[in-house]
């Protein structure tokens, strides 16, 4: 009878300890995938970033220049419009 005991005993704390390293191997995975994964984030994280900048960037390239070109425009315009009324003002005089 102690015999049996003892031998359900050592069975059982050997399927704990079984349990507990095949646990511990699972967590040393999971932790290693995990590692992984945050490497990966933080890269496209970084990637993200870099074509943020460059949006934002080309954003302001363009409405500079888009500005830029409506200056242009309307102060020729603004000029069109001038010398048509200092004609308009030379023919009636």
């Amino acid at each position: 009878m102690v015999l049996v005991s003892g031998v359900s005993v050592c069975l059982l704390l050997f399927g704990i300890t079984w349990m507990l390293a095949r646990s511990r191997s699972r967590a040393f995975r999971a932790s290693a995938d995990l590692k992984e994964a945050n490497i990966e984030l933080e890269q496209a994280n970084t990637d993200l970033q870099r074509s943020r900048e460059s949006l934002v960037s080309t954003r302001e390239e363009v409405g500079d220049r888009t500005r830029s070109e409506t200056t242009e425009a309307t102060g020729d315009t603004i000029e069109d419009v001038e010398r048509y009324e200092v004609g308009l003002f030379e023919m009636s005089s």
